[in-house]
């Protein structure tokens, strides 16, 4: 497989400063050069965001087999450019329509453990239904319940700014949903924001 290469190429990076100095890179194939200078003239983004931290939801995984109890893994990863400290996590699960499950199912008062998370790394919760009853399935395929994740991640980025991102994902198991595939999971329509 062959990968193109960006049109700048990167000449210096002050890591300390969050300065990058680039230089334009040959105009590719059918394309004018003062395309690519336009491009290198471009303003650079705040020096702040630079140093931004940014935690997401990676993705959502499901063990949901005939005959035994579900498992819920969830993964989170911070995509910015630095580590994240202080990250505080609470997530939550039901198996529930998921329009009548919001924040509110969260315990934000509830004292939870805080850890960093450095730049590209990840972590995850595994959350192990502790009873299963095989009626639910039936409401499961009929589409009139589904597995919800939902929680809030509290983290201050390397400005020690505050930030908060709050989730809520669905999921039919191996049954699927409308718009989701089996044993995947979408956002909800719902109670997902970030800053």
């Amino acid at each position: 497989m062959r990968f193109r290469l960006p049109t700048f190429r990167l000449v210096l990076a002050a890591a300390f400063t969050g300065i990058v100095a680039c230089s334009p890179a040959p105009a590719p194939p059918g394309k004018k050069p003062e395309a690519a200078s336009a491009a290198a003239a471009a303003p650079a983004a705040p020096a702040v965001d630079a140093k931004r931290a940014k935690i997401d939801v990676a993705t959502i995984e499901i063990k949901h087999d005939l005959g035994s109890k579900p498992v819920i893994t969830v993964y989170i990863k911070n995509t910015g450019t630095t580590a994240a400290s202080d990250v505080a996590w609470r997530a939550n699960f039901a198996v529930a329509p998921p329009e009548v499950m919001d924040s509110s199912v969260i315990e934000h008062d509830k004292e939870v453990p805080k850890t960093p998370l450095p730049a590209g790394q990840t972590l995850s919760f595994v959350h192990d239904f502790p009873s299963w009853d095989p009626r639910l399935d039936e409401k499961l395929q009929k589409h009139e319940i589904a597995f919800v994740a939902i929680g809030e991640i509290l983290y201050k980025d390397a400005d020690g700014k505050d930030h908060v991102t709050n989730y809520k994902w669905v999921s039919g198991g191996r049954f699927g949903r409308k718009d989701v595939e089996p044993l995947k999971w979408a956002p909800a329509a719902d109670g997902n924001s970030g800053d």
